[in-house]
């Protein structure tokens, strides 16, 4: 099952999945996720990578996803991205990406730059044209990232959450 959004250029590119669990103890008892991580790379076949053309970036296993600055293989893969060499993340869900705006928002607008796709199992996404596969716009987990990721929705949830407290 292929996507619409895959076009020759992003295959001309290595597909990478990034595989995270927050915590040592998860990775342990959690083996179900990880599984479901690795198998992303069955999913960047459907989507037309070749085996030789699919990376996959694990070195932040058992490391929240708080803050990138410990996080060798997230800062790894926004490099990769932005030397170009990455057509498509893939990502069990994309919250494995990043926890907070500071570090979510530079990578899509890297991604964006350089054309490269962000997927997961409800679909793939065009940050440079905030465009999704007609499956993930069905999808509810992209209608809350959607909603959750735009400027004026943050600013306006900080606004009303400051006047809460």
């Amino acid at each position: 099952m292929g996507s619409e959004l895959v076009k020759p250029h992003h295959l001309s590119r290595k597909a990478v999945i990034y595989v995270r669990q927050s915590t040592p103890h998860q990775v342990l008892t959690n083996q179900e996720s990880l599984r479901l991580q690795y198998a992303l790379r069955e999913r960047a076949h459907e989507l037309g990578w070749s085996e030789a053309e699919i990376d996959v970036i694990d070195a932040d296993l058992g490391l929240s996803g708080a803050a990138a600055s410990h996080r060798q293989g997230f800062k790894d893969l926004v490099s990769r991205v932005t030397l170009d060499e990455v057509g498509i993340i893939l990502s069990l869900e994309v919250t494995r990406l990043a926890r907070n705006c500071s570090d979510w928002y530079p990578l899509l607008d890297v991604c964006g730059y350089r054309e490269c796709l962000i997927a997961d199992r409800d679909g793939v996404y065009d940050p440079g044209t905030a465009t999704r596969s007609a499956r993930a716009a069905r999808s509810p987990r992209w209608i809350s990232w959607s909603a959750l990721n735009s400027p004026p929705k943050t600013v306006g949830m900080s606004s009303r959450l400051d006047r809460i407290l």
